[in-house]
């Protein structure tokens, strides 16, 4: 459908049969009269797939790759339905040339990949038992421990060797302090 002068809807399949030329601009025959057309190519584009190149949730934008290995921007309102695309997941869509370069809208999911498919990657925290990524305490560019950042505590101490337990470290520091001490 297209709409001519006056607002008047003319199908295109009808019309496309009967386009003239009048004046030098392009009209429509439509019951007698001659309606000047403004078609939008881009409104009629059809489906296009591709592969999500790269996509961030935190950012809210990513990129997709067509068939032709051209790039694509889109942004989170650019995707239908409650899932969002990820990387390495394919995916249909509508292809606009812009300005900036060309963009994807109305993004469908059609496939998920593997690599697309990530676990939770959180732990979680032996005192106050919440699933938490732990924030990393350094001290003039030493890693010292990592802590919960609900409860403050500590998940891991990265001073003391993993394989070596705290009171093995305790009494060698007694042993150390009794005999430089008791000489």
């Amino acid at each position: 459908m297209a709409v001519g002068e006056g607002g008047i809807k003319v199908d295109l399949t009808v019309a496309v049969s009967v386009v003239c030329r009048v004046g030098g601009g392009t009209c429509c025959r439509f019951d007698g009269r001659c309606y000047s057309l403004t078609v939008s190519t881009s409104s009629v584009e059809a489906l296009m797939r591709g592969k999500v190149k790269w996509f961030s949730r935190e950012k809210g934008y990513g990129f997709i790759t067509d068939e032709q290995a051209r790039d694509h921007y889109f942004s989170v309102q650019d995707a239908r339905g409650a899932n969002l695309p990820a990387s390495g997941d394919h995916v249909q869509f509508q292809s606009q040339d812009t300005s900036r370069g060309p963009r994807a809208s109305g993004i469908q999911l059609v496939a998920r990949s593997e690599e697309g498919r990530r676990g939770d990657d959180r732990v979680r925290c032996g005192h106050c038992e919440r699933k938490m990524v732990p924030r990393i305490i350094s001290y003039q560019g030493v890693v010292e421990r990592s802590v919960c950042p609900f409860c403050a505590e500590t998940y891991r101490d990265f001073m003391l060797p993993p394989s070596t337990p705290l009171w093995r470290w305790v009494a060698l520091v007694v042993f150390v302090l009794v005999v430089f001490i008791g000489c």
